[in-house]
């Protein structure tokens, strides 16, 4: 999401993106604790981030605040 909120910049979509990155701050400092008792620790590796990166870069750009809705809540 941090991609997304630096995308959006100037667009209808700035406010809700920045919304939903500083959430996920919020949930990352609340819930940290949980991720290794979860199994959610998970590193990726230099080629997967490299990939998620260019792909964040290119999809955010086209995406608005109403598909990413529409795809959390089904």
């Amino acid at each position: 999401m941090e991609k997304a909120a630096k995308h959006s910049v100037g667009s209808d979509g700035e406010a809700f993106f920045q919304a939903y990155y500083e959430l996920e701050i919020i949930n990352q400092k609340t819930l940290g604790h949980m991720k290794n008792e979860l199994g959610a620790n998970y590193h990726a590796n230099w080629f997967t981030r490299s990939v998620l990166q260019v792909t964040g870069d290119i999809v955010w750009r086209f995406v608005s605040p109403q598909q990413l809705i529409d795809i959390i809540i089904p």
